[in-house]
């Protein structure tokens, strides 16, 4: 599974869904949590387009959602489009995002599931889809794990629906390295509080297939069995588990 390759024929599917709290307005360095992620996010987007990219021609490799979220669900690029027309305006789209007060991330992952019923039948042939979550504190409102092991039960012909997680906490500090050094979460790595092992829970294992992209192509150091969890306490970590998003479709570099 996990091995089918993004092309115009088999776009891959993939959803962000940002957590815009209140809280994302504290301080990362000299900006934002959510400038910071914003930031990342525009790079991942870049990657993207370069690898759908031959001479002057864009191939609609990528098929992109971007859902912001606090006290409702926002539907930045409205609707999922492919990344040709994601490039030219996704900066004015982003600049149009700002902080709430909630973090209703069952209203997000809701959003996602109507996205994925949605297109999941014209994308059986495609790679599986991944959500890409961004969050850095605990939800409001409806509890989310139901629906991210209800989104994981979806699947294409190449796999499972894959749900990745990237969580800004300052707890992260103590115990994380640097991304390259940094070797994963385990179903025993020791998780600094309640949330993070909520989000493990939520989680899927990277496939095989990821795990070799990510040591060859990013060089990472992640061992077999690590979770699609990805502390985002630093903008380095940050765009570490942005990129592992837009390397979907990407994972099968043996021939």
């Amino acid at each position: 599974m996990y091995r089918v390759l993004a092309t115009s024929q088999t776009p891959a599917l993939v959803l962000y869904l940002l957590d815009v709290s209140a809280s994302m307005d504290r301080a990362m360095g000299d900006k934002t949590r959510l400038q910071v992620a914003l930031e990342a996010l525009r790079e991942a987007l870049s990657a993207m387009l370069f690898r759908s990219t031959k001479g002057m021609q864009i191939s609609p490799r990528y098929l992109v959602g971007i859902y912001a979220y606090s006290n409702g669900v926002i539907d930045v690029l409205e609707g999922v489009r492919p990344i040709d027309q994601v490039a030219p305006i996704v900066d004015q789209r982003l600049r149009l995002i700002h902080t709430q007060q909630g973090t209703e991330t069952a209203q997000a992952f809701y959003q996602a599931a109507q996205i994925l019923k949605q297109w999941l039948p014209r994308l059986y042939s495609s790679p599986a889809p991944l959500i890409a979550h961004l969050t850095d504190g605990e939800y409001t409102g409806a509890d989310p794990e139901p629906l991210a092991r209800m989104l994981r039960q979806l699947r294409v012909a190449d796999g499972y629906v894959l749900m990745q997680n990237i969580y800004i906490s300052e707890s992260f500090a103590r115990v994380v390295q640097h991304p390259q050094r940094w070797t994963g979460i385990q179903s025993d790595t020791p998780l600094p509080d309640p949330y993070a092992q909520k989000l493990r829970a939520m989680s899927s294992l990277i496939p095989d297939t990821y795990l070799q992209y990510l040591r060859e192509f990013m060089h990472a150091n992640l061992k077999d069995g690590s979770y699609m969890l990805f502390p985002g306490h630093t903008p380095e970590f940050i765009r570490f588990g942005f990129q592992m998003s837009a390397a979907t479709g990407m994972q099968n570099i043996g021939g």
